[in-house]
């Protein structure tokens, strides 16, 4: 009898532990109890379609919510490698000291992924430095120039989407317009101090460019009066002990056309600003014209094809034909065609001529290209048939 009973208790434990273990395997294939359909979990490795392999989940500031979520990395279809045109857009940065490091990156985030998806392979950032005047003795910073610390931020950024990048310091105009001065009239009374200080503020940001593998880091730009000064040997000798990507320089339209070119470094830039007498509604083939027009004068004392187009840009406007760098500060009428057809003959002049790639000026750092309203600002394209013409362009180029 007492064997009776011990066989009928291990038979009903033996019960108990089945339908424990399938009720916990059950367990196993529901949802977690703290997630619903309010709240989705975040996108796992398999939720990533195949037919998308330039993402990556990476945790990401969120510029519309000011939160940090897994989210995935839009990156460049095809990143630039060596010897293939630099298809880029340039960015304006005159840093906002009010921004903490976190809304740094939450702008970089939101002005990056707008780069990728209009098909660039490369950005320029270009942020302000600083005189006192047009004879002042002194570059330093100033309430606009990123410290390093908050760069760092956005080449984060940057190198998480693999674009390829250029840094350009640039001497802020609105303490010289004033005495009729721009930088590229500046003449300081004494030199050798002023090349000094140059040396002195690149130095940390060339270190930075350096940590975060930038490609190019530009010396000088637009600084007509003071190219072909010797004392550029020095500054590019403490820039080249520092950094082991290009150097570069930024010559406006009139110096290139003119030979002067400035030092010798590794990659010539071309503002190219040049003014075409022709009407409002001229076609692109009227415009690429004029570009050929303006680049066989330079040819005698340049290749056409070692030159990279680092600004190309006019205001959407009547009459910008005429003057590409006047932004929009005069009374004319607003015509996003004139803006249209130049960045269009732009593209069909880089791609003839066969030069070293083109950066379509300028992007606002601080700008939600969501957002942006084009109706103001003249030196916008984005949101304007422009912008249709630069993803176009990235296209034809790649």
């Amino acid at each position: 009898m007492r064997w009776l009973v011990l066989s009928l208790l291990l038979i009903l434990l033996s019960g108990c532990e089945d339908t424990i273990e399938t009720e916990e395997g059950d367990m196993d294939t529901q949802d977690s109890p703290q997630a619903s359909s309010d709240t989705p979990s975040p996108p796992s490795s398999d939720d990533i379609p195949d037919s998308t392999p330039d993402t990556e989940i990476a945790t990401e500031p969120n510029a519309d919510t000011g939160t940090e979520a897994k989210q995935s990395i839009a990156k460049v279809a095809d990143p630039w490698s060596d010897g293939e045109i630099e298809r880029g857009v340039h960015l304006y940065w005159p840093d906002n000291a009010d921004d903490s490091r976190k809304i740094v990156a939450e702008k970089a985030v939101r002005i990056l992924d707008y780069v990728v998806d209009m098909g660039a392979n490369s950005i320029t950032i270009s942020f302000p430095i600083y005189m006192d005047n047009a004879t002042a003795n002194e570059v330093t910073v100033g309430p606009g120039t990123p410290t390093t610390s908050r760069l760092e931020e956005v080449l984060q950024q940057a190198n998480r989407r693999e674009l390829r990048i250029t840094l350009r310091p640039l001497i802020d105009e609105q303490s010289l317009i004033g005495s009729g001065d721009w930088r590229g009239s500046i003449m300081p009374t004494k030199q050798a101090q002023w090349f000094e200080s140059v040396e002195t503020l690149y130095a940390p940001y060339l270190e930075v460019a350096e940590e975060y593998e930038v490609e190019t880091f530009v010396l000088l730009a637009e600084l007509n009066s003071l190219q072909q000064e010797e004392r550029w040997s020095s500054v590019i000798s403490a820039a080249r002990d520092a950094f082991s990507g290009e150097l570069s320089t930024s010559v406006n339209w009139d110096s290139y056309v003119a030979g002067n070119l400035g030092p010798e470094v590794d990659v010539l830039g071309l503002d190219a600003y040049f003014p075409m007498d022709i009407g409002d509604d001229a076609t692109v083939n009227q415009l690429v014209d004029g570009w050929d027009h303006w680049l066989n004068q330079a040819e005698g004392h340049i290749d056409i094809s070692s030159t990279l187009m680092h600004e190309v840009g006019i205001p959407a406007q009547n009459g910008a034909y005429r003057k590409p760098n006047d932004w929009g500060e005069g009374d004319q009428e607003l015509n996003e065609t004139v803006q249209e057809r130049w960045f269009q003959s732009a593209c069909s002049i880089v791609r003839l001529r066969k030069m070293k790639g083109i950066y379509y000026w300028k992007l606002d750092f601080h700008s939600d290209p969501k957002q942006t309203s084009t109706d103001e600002n003249r030196t916008s394209f984005v949101g304007r048939p422009a912008e249709e013409v630069i993803k176009a362009c990235f296209e034809e180029l790649s």
